[in-house]
Parts: C-alpha cells; sequence; structure tokens
C-alpha cells in the first residue's frame, strides 16, 4: 500500500479542518488505508489520488460522527452534529477548489442514503463497502 499517499492526504485534510474544531484524523482507520490503496493503484495525478481520497476521507468521518449521535447528552449530541456537518460540508471546498466536482454526484447520493438510514434509527450499515464500489466507479469512469 501507498502509505504516503494516505499520510500526505491526511496532512492536505488536516491543514483544512480548522484548528479550534478540535477535529484531527488519523492514518489508522483501516477502511481509509483499503480506500488508499485502491484509488492509489489508478494511473492519474498524484493530486487528483489526494483530491478523491480527500473528499472519501471527510465523506467516511463526517458520517461516523453524525453516527455517535447520544441523545442523553445534549453537548455532545450538538458536538457531534456540528462536526459532521463540517466535515460533510469541506468536501465540497475540496472537490471545487480541485477541479474534481464531478465526484460530487456520487457522494452526495451516498450520503443522503446515510442520513435517511439514520432517520429511520438504522447505523449507516455497508456505507464503506458503498462507498468504494462507487469511487471504483467514479474512477473507472474517469479513466476510460
Amino acid at each position: 500500500m501507498d502509505k504516503k499517499l494516505l499520510l500526505d492526504t491526511l496532512d492536505l485534510v488536516n491543514e483544512l479542518i480548522h484548528k479550534q474544531t478540535n477535529i484531527e484524523l488519523d492514518a489508522d482507520d483501516r477502511s481509509l488505508q483499503e480506500l488508499a490503496e485502491m484509488i492509489g493503484s489508478y494511473c492519474m495525478t498524484r493530486s487528483r489520488k489526494m483530491t478523491v481520497l480527500s473528499c472519501c476521507m471527510l465523506i467516511s468521518v463526517g458520517i461516523r460522527k453524525h453516527n455517535h449521535l447520544l441523545p442523553d447528552d445534549k453537548e455532545s449530541l450538538a458536538r457531534s452534529i456540528l462536526d459532521g456537518d463540517y466535515l460533510i460540508g469541506l468536501i465540497y471546498r475540496v472537490a471545487i477548489s480541485r477541479k474534481e466536482q464531478k465526484i460530487l454526484k456520487k457522494i452526495n447520493p451516498i450520503y443522503k442514503r446515510m442520513q435517511l438510514q439514520s432517520l429511520e434509527g438504522r447505523k449507516s450499515e455497508g456505507f464503506m463497502t458503498e462507498l468504494k464500489r462507487e469511487i471504483k466507479d467514479y474512477l473507472d469512469q474517469q479513466s476510460a
């Protein structure tokens, strides 16, 4: 696996996240490592790989923040919602500023499905599998 791709992308994303939010991503997430490996296997510029991986990281962590809502702890509940929304919002900033806005067509429906599952009281099972499948499809289309 291209560990450097993952670490460089983490640095990029952590630089985008405002320090006062106290949100920091780390490289120990196995699902992000698998995404980095898949994205790294495509023949495209390193910058583009980092952009796609950044968007995947942000949606993954943003959804996880939303999944860890504790209704009994109002402060924690508000913090999780705000953190998740903040990270999801950064996807647009990354995608547009790095000219990869077409990825939003793949990521937005996934995010909406996860929101609906959450409203129904279900955790976002299978989210990472779906994200990997959609990103692979996106990269296959873009590489053709």
